[in-house]
């Protein structure tokens, strides 16, 4: 059964795609008469019509002659979510991109993405007898395209639309809900069960060489609503918005992901690979865990490095971010590091935001590197090399600023968690929280740890102890044996 899903979503993404590019996808138009309406004047085509304009489209609107829209569910940069039902009562939720160029490049990733994930053998991972891929990610069902037509202007606009299984709530709403009722974060063997669900799902990506980027409390969802839930054990996670995902030897984006989750190599706007989500989950289990982000900000300063959206395969000439940087490689551990830099050619590099004529220290990603070196210590100098904007040349940040170094260990336990716990949850997170890529654990090594497999921890330092226990009962043994 789960072969033919495949066969039929599949078959469904190339027409689809096949359509799209020979313009011949069955498109729905909706007619606005505006000659005859005196509000529509000529100063108003002017401010209104946008070639680049979100859909609008309201409830009971029907698309593709057979959804029916319910309700808006939420928007992004590129495009609104909004929930439908078919004649049958099935439940969707449609995703209607902005109409424009620029923003039919993330439809078409997008669609490439699913390609790719529907064409994955679900027998090539260890994956519960009972699941399948799509147990792990949003699940695709078609694409259409929805043309809006201003009948007195003579124009339209064109929106590529996604549909998915309707899934329930984004977790930081359910972490919001257990906080309204008095309470934080969740308790630490559902934190587990939804770490592994998620690290399946990392580990299916990052084999076929994808890189999710942006792996926030934002874009994992619930399977169900949160009044739907009846206990810890139905919470079930999926994988979502995979518009802005890349593969690792063709990258889509230059800038990625969220602030509060995003890796040190993706704020200094270096080059990222598979290990840049690992960073993200680590920072993820940390607020499940807490209820708090790892990295916290005001709200003033909660940036996304998404508000950038560069897409970098459009061959715009931009100027070489490279030329005041010293190309020398460093030598890490005997190990060359390579290919840590973008090079210009092919990368749009026009909207770079170094700054380096204003002071950084009230900047969002001075403040986000000071978190990291109170938590993790100090950069690396190769990194701070190439961040001259944040740090001097003794790879020290700018203005010296008080450092209040604290373990995440430490931080866990100031959280009222549990020691056993803390340390157990700590090591994992650590292992996903290092500034060197390459040194953070793979999805694959982390489904072996004993925060998710539930095997003894043995906390650092107690080992010594163990071990003369272990001795002292080997030797009450033998004296008992020749007793």
């Amino acid at each position: 059964m789960e072969d033919n899903i495949k066969d039929n979503i599949k078959d469904n993404i190339k027409d689809n795609i096949k359509d799209y590019i020979k313009d011949n996808i069955d498109m729905q138009v909706k007619k606005i008469n505006i000659s005859n309406d005196s509000k529509y004047s000529k100063n108003y085509k002017i401010k209104k019509f946008k070639k680049d304009a979100y859909p609008d489209v309201k409830p009971g609107t029907i698309l593709n002659n057979k959804y029916i829209i319910d309700d808006r569910l939420g928007r992004g940069r590129f495009s609104i979510v909004y929930s439908a039902h078919d004649i049958d009562g099935n439940k969707f939720a449609i995703k209607m991109y902005r109409c424009g160029g620029r923003f039919k490049k993330y439809f078409d990733n997008e669609l490439h993405i699913f390609n790719i994930i529907c064409n994955i053998n679900s027998t090539d991972y260890n994956i519960d007898k009972h699941s399948c891929i799509n147990d792990y990610f949003i699940t695709y069902i078609e694409s259409f395209a929805y043309v809006k037509y201003y009948e007195g202007i003579w124009k339209s606009t064109i929106h590529a639309c996604v549909v998915f299984n309707l899934m329930g709530d984004k977790i930081f709403k359910l972490l919001k809900y257990i906080y309204d009722n008095g309470d934080k974060g969740l308790p630490m063997n559902t934190v587990s069960n939804i770490t592994k669900q998620l690290l399946i799902g990392l580990n299916i990506l990052h084999t076929n060489n994808i890189i999710h980027t942006d792996l926030s409390m934002s874009n994992i969802l619930l399977t169900k609503k949160i009044h739907e839930l009846n206990s810890n054990d139905d919470i079930k996670v999926v994988i979502s918005d995979l518009g802005t995902s890349t593969i690792t030897d063709n990258y889509f984006k230059k800038y990625i992901g969220s602030m509060e989750s995003n890796s040190p190599e993706a704020l200094l706007e270096l080059k990222y690979t598979t290990s840049t989500d690992i960073w993200s989950l680590g920072c993820d289990v940390y607020e499940l865990i807490t209820g708090d982000p790892l990295f916290d900000f005001d709200d003033e300063d909660e940036l996304s490095n998404s508000d950038s959206m560069t897409i970098i395969n459009d061959n715009i000439d931009g100027k070489n971010i490279d030329s005041d940087i010293d190309s020398d490689i460093e030598v890490l551990g005997g190990q060359e590091y390579e290919g840590f830099m973008w090079t210009d050619d092919g990368y749009d590099t026009d909207d770079i935001s170094s700054g380096e004529d204003n002071d950084p220290t009230w900047d969002a990603e001075y403040q986000h590197l000071k978190q990291m070196e109170e938590l993790i210590g100090k950069m690396p100098k190769y990194m701070t090399r190439l961040a001259n904007n944040y740090f001097n040349s003794r790879g020290n940040l700018l203005h010296n600023p008080e450092i209040k170094s604290k373990t995440i260990i430490e931080r866990l336990i100031e959280c009222d968690v549990d020691n056993y716990e803390a340390n157990i949850a700590g090591d994992f997170i650590s292992k996903c929280i290092r500034y060197v890529p390459n040194e953070r654990e793979t999805a694959k090594q982390l489904l072996t740890h004993p925060f998710i497999t539930g095997e003894k921890f043995v906390i650092a330092g107690n080992e010594k102890k163990e071990n003369k226990n272990r001795s002292k009962k080997k030797k009450k043994g033998k004296k008992n044996n020749k007793k």
